[in-house]
């Protein structure tokens, strides 16, 4: 790839981050990022018998609030942004305006990838920042921030695994509420899945067999690896008991977490290239 290609993909990211701020839904997003970066914090501050039973852990509170709302929250968000990139452009009918223009299809197509995912990686940056800054305002003292960007790397990265499947639905779908429903439900009925795997495996002849088919769907490597990396740097914080029972990690090891989340991002990241190079743009549905 060129200058002027990689400039062409530059401004086709700039426009991304433009379209996707100009929704007020992703500024509502924002709003709920700020409010869910400080939220655990102030809870905390308001239950004196919570923060007697976590004196020990009152240094690293800062991992409460960075650890806790990338579960869910971050994984629905990256579904959020990417789900509708591809579809509004179809919806709007500007993608074929766009690609009339001098810029082949894989430019466009890295442009959206990588707008959507920056804006997306932006957003839990902001998210963690708020968190060590709330716990540092309410707690003094926070250990081991030295970390905090290495956990971060792991919650952006384990974010791809839903942002390319948000981002395949899209592009499979062409429509707008399509893409979000299906994408949303897809991930709430995984994690049911997962969730449920993991609290019936210790009452079964053969607890292995159901972690194992857990750790194979996506939500395990996406949810977990930040905890996983959390444990591997502070394993005199988390390998306690309270530690465990406040941020539940799940058995795995971090090279299988990044395995799952490289072929789930891969395979989904193929399929919609794929779609979107060999399909009529302005074709809007399936």
């Amino acid at each position: 790839m060129n200058l002027r290609a990689i400039i062409r993909v530059y401004n086709i990211a700039r426009y991304e981050w433009r379209r996707a701020l100009a929704r007020r839904m992703v500024l509502v997003l924002f709003i709920l990022t700020i409010i869910i970066g400080v939220l655990p914090i102030v809870v905390l501050t308001m239950l004196p018998r919570a923060l007697l039973a976590i004196q020990n852990l009152r240094g690293y509170i800062w991992l409460i609030g960075v650890l806790l709302p990338q579960g869910f929250f971050i994984h629905f968000l990256a579904l959020l942004i990417s789900a509708g990139s591809m579809a509004d452009e179809y919806q709007n009918a500007t993608a074929d305006v766009i690609l009339s223009k001098p810029i082949s299809r894989v430019e466009y197509f890295l442009g959206k990838f990588l707008g959507g995912f920056s804006l997306l990686a932006a957003i839990a940056t902001l998210l963690m920042v708020l968190g060590i800054v709330s716990a540092s305002l309410a707690f003094s003292g926070q250990l081991s921030l030295d970390y905090a960007p290495i956990i971060l790397g792991g919650i952006i990265t384990s974010s791809l695994i839903f942002f390319c499947i948000g981002f395949m639905s899209g592009e499979l779908f062409r429509s707008t509420t399509i893409s979000y429903l299906a994408a949303s439900s897809a991930f709430i009925i995984i994690l049911i899945i997962e969730n449920v795997l993991e609290a019936v495996a210790p009452f079964q002849a053969n607890p292995d067999f159901f972690y194992l088919i857990g750790r194979l769907l996506p939500t395990w490597a996406a949810v977990n690896l930040p905890y996983m990396q959390a444990e591997q740097l502070l394993p005199s914080l988390l390998g306690t008991r309270l530690g465990r029972v406040i941020f539940q990690t799940v058995p795995g090891t971090i090279p299988e977490a990044l395995i799952y989340i490289g072929v789930y991002s891969i395979a989904t990241f193929t399929v919609t290239l794929l779609r979107f190079l060999y399909t009529d743009v302005t074709k809007r549905g399936s």
